[in-house]
């Protein structure tokens, strides 16, 4: 009987993980730089009958650093150019980068009566309906 030892090997893929991840992260970041994107945060649209609401989550961000504003018919969302300390990492896993969501408004919105609130790490703002006029009959003389 012939009996053969087997040395087990490191998981290549252990390893190698990492420095793919780390190598795709950074080649992605440099093209969304180059079409001026630095991270889009995700975003929930809810309605019912009397408001739209956004959420965005951007936890790890504090309101200080966000800011919101209303040009024509867009509601921008976007940070300042914020980012965590660099040093000497062991792991990195993730980076807090500057970002700017837009969303175009619906003319049925109530542009006065938009509200903003952030609470862990999820910000929504509540777009409130504008009243509906009810449809007038014209007379034809």
């Amino acid at each position: 009987m012939f009996y053969t030892t087997h040395k087990a090997t490191p998981n290549f893929s252990k390893f190698m993980k990492p420095v793919f991840n780390e190598l795709v992260g950074e080649l992605v970041n440099e093209v969304n730089k180059m079409d001026g994107i630095t991270y889009k945060p995700q975003a929930n649209i809810l309605e019912n009958d009397q408001e739209f609401e956004i959420q965005l989550s951007i936890a790890g961000y504090s309101k200080e650093e966000i800011t919101i504003k209303l040009e024509n018919e867009v509601l921008i969302i976007e940070s300042t150019d914020v980012s965590l300390a660099d040093g000497n990492f062991k792991l990195r896993e993730f980076k807090k980068l500057a970002f700017k969501r837009s969303f175009t408004i619906s003319k049925e919105v109530n542009r006065e009566g938009i509200k903003a609130g952030f609470d862990l790490g999820i910000l929504k703002i509540t777009l409130p309906k504008a009243e509906v006029k009810p449809a007038t009959t014209i007379e034809i003389l």
